[in-house]
């Protein structure tokens, strides 16, 4: 019996054009064994073509039983695993991603694509350690593999480590002086190091080598931002615009920008156009919730924070955002509780006081009533009724006085000689009265 290592390495073989004869004569495997395996790498060869034609026709799920099937034939099979790999990243199914990658590498430990492909994935999931390690053996196996630096510099940088950084970019520029994304890193690490000249004499190197290099106008952009040069830095976002009118990170430096100016209303339609371009930008809410919110647009803040809940229903801000909202809410309301329950009490209060005084002194609150607007012509009947109680003459007396208070002479004479022809004990001041009024 012989091992399926060994199996493995006679395919491969035959898969680079060795004969049986010259196989056999190394290894003693008996030519009849041999002439089976040729046999079976004829026919892995045949599986592995109709793969690949699978594969491009779009076919992934038979393109994926071929493979599977050509790994039952060879366990060892690398290309397969390969091939898969690449079905299951169109798929998003990552974790049979990262599992195949680690087969391979345990069948070949150098394997440098499966080392990339686990570099993306831990870079994905925030395992910041593990692509660190891996970039750094990717780099003892091949010193030249430039995005292995790459993955490693970008790590120093968010790790605090900037001489690392910059040594490594470095020598990443040695191996390859006209390297732009290695000079795109040195730009990043001088502006953490606050190096801002030399920041900004780098960014203007790459604009000469490429005057429409984005990423160098962005960065340009940054240092010119931190260096207070705010109208530079709007001049070259609007430059960024022109070149591509939907670029994001233009639209958020100028909102940068604008809001270190205050000009609110040009900070709010940039946010509204990005919200345009992508429709899930949580930064383009944010400035907006913040604009509202000192607006006292609290209706506009709480459909803000709801948007930002659908796209990302963990966010701690949005939440806390509307449970502010909501006890804000319950606050008003209960104010406005209070305060209805305060106007009825004080509403019972002046009807009971009313009540009050109109049993006391009728008369002087008739009047009262009748000169600050209470009493009306159209509601004189109605309050007639608290004076009921009063004699006749004084009622007459007091609707003659109303009458002449609404301008209708005739009625209040009326009442005035009906009062004279009253009888009462108090006949002298009744004749005063009527003779003021009259007159």
């Amino acid at each position: 019996m012989y091992s399926l290592a060994e199996k493995h390495k006679t395919l491969k073989l035959f898969n680079s054009g060795e004969s049986v004869k010259n196989i056999h004569l190394r290894s003693n495997i008996p030519k009849s064994t041999l002439y089976r395996w040729k046999k079976q790498t004829e026919n892995l060869r045949a599986k592995w073509l109709k793969l690949n034609s699978l594969f491009s026709e779009g076919k992934l799920q038979e393109a994926e039983d071929l493979a599977k099937e050509i790994l039952k034939l060879d366990k060892y099979n690398l290309p397969a695993r390969s091939q898969l790999i690449t079905i299951y990243k169109k798929q998003g199914r990552i974790e049979e991603v990262e599992k195949l990658a680690k087969e391979i590498l345990n069948i070949e430990p150098d394997n440098l694509p499966a080392k990339s492909q686990l570099i993306a994935i831990y870079k994905k999931q925030g395992r910041i350690e593990e692509v660190e390690k891996l970039a750094k053996e990717i780099i003892k196996l091949d010193p030249d593999d430039l995005p292995a630096r790459s993955q490693l510099i970008t790590i120093y940088i968010k790790q605090g480590k900037l001489q690392e950084a910059e040594d490594l970019a470095n020598k990443k520029l040695k191996l390859n002086p006209d390297d732009l994304p290695a000079r795109s890193q040195l730009i990043k690490i001088y502006i953490e190091q606050g190096k801002l000249q030399e920041a900004e004499n780098l960014a203007k190197e790459i604009l000469k080598l490429d005057k429409d290099n984005l990423p160098a106008r962005s960065q340009l952009i940054a240092i010119y931002i931190k260096q207070g040069k705010l109208q530079e830095a709007e001049d070259l976002a609007k430059e960024i615009l022109k070149l591509d009118k939907d670029d994001l990170p233009a639209r958020s430096q100028l909102i940068t920008i604008y809001k270190k100016q205050g000009r609110i209303e040009e900070v709010e339609r940039l946010a509204k156009e990005i919200l345009k371009i992508d429709k899930d930008n949580l930064p383009a809410r944010y400035t907006l919730s913040k604009i509202y919110k000192k607006q006292g647009k609290i209706e506009e803040v709480e459909k803000l924070a709801k948007e930002i809940l659908n796209i990302d229903p963990d966010n701690l801000t949005a939440k806390s955002q509307l449970s502010t909202i909501h006890k804000r809410r319950c606050r008003i309301e209960e104010s406005k509780s209070k305060l209805k329950a305060t106007k009825q009490e004080t509403q019972i209060t002046q009807e009971m006081q009313t009540v009050f005084e109109a049993k006391k002194d009728p008369l002087t609150l008739f009047r009262r009533q009748l000169h600050d607007g209470t009493i009306t012509l159209e509601n004189l009947s109605e309050y007639q009724k608290q004076i009921s109680d009063l004699p006749d003459l004084s009622q007459k007396l007091l609707l003659a006085e109303a009458y002449t208070h609404f301008n209708i002479p005739k009625k209040a004479i009326q009442l005035l000689k009906e009062a004279r022809t009253s009888r009462g004990n108090r006949r002298t001041e009744r004749k005063k009265y009527c003779h003021r009024l009259c007159n």
